[in-house]
């Protein structure tokens, strides 16, 4: 099963009822930032010229990674459209930084739309194809 991770629960409506009810496909949300600074201390440090921050979990969006972490076990492709500004980019970051995987991609959220939804499907399906054409090549 395949994963599209957008920002916005009425986002991830909207894209499901593109996709509709398939059992290949799933959209949720993020409702905002994956990690932030601690709340109850400064979280920014400085040792000589390298800044590093302290991050933490957002209230329930450890349990989100998790979610997203049983995709990615079950061979499905994480496509992550969050929205194009700093705040998108840094949940983008976050969401590669915590899963760890290959199997991301990166699609701007201003570009879905029924049709894109559409490719993103075919896409999918033709990367099945090359699989099915690789593994009979490897049986030859």
């Amino acid at each position: 099963m395949n994963l599209i991770v957008v920002e916005s629960p009425n986002k991830a409506k909207t894209i499901q009822s593109y996709i509709g009810n398939s059992s290949n496909w799933k959209t949720i949300a993020t409702k905002g930032y994956i990690v932030d600074l601690p709340k109850n201390e400064m979280g920014v440090y400085q040792e000589g010229k390298k800044i590093s921050g302290k991050w933490v979990y957002q209230t329930g969006k450890k349990q989100l990674i998790e979610e997203i972490k049983k995709y990615v076990k079950n061979g499905g492709t994480i496509f992550v459209a969050t929205d194009d500004d700093r705040e998108g980019e840094k949940i983008a970051f976050d969401i590669f930084e915590k899963l760890e995987v290959d199997k991301m991609q990166n699609v701007p959220s201003k570009e879905l739309s029924l049709e894109k939804s559409q490719k993103i499907q075919l896409c999918s399906q033709l990367k099945m194809q090359e699989r099915l054409i690789s593994l009979q090549l490897m049986q030859q």
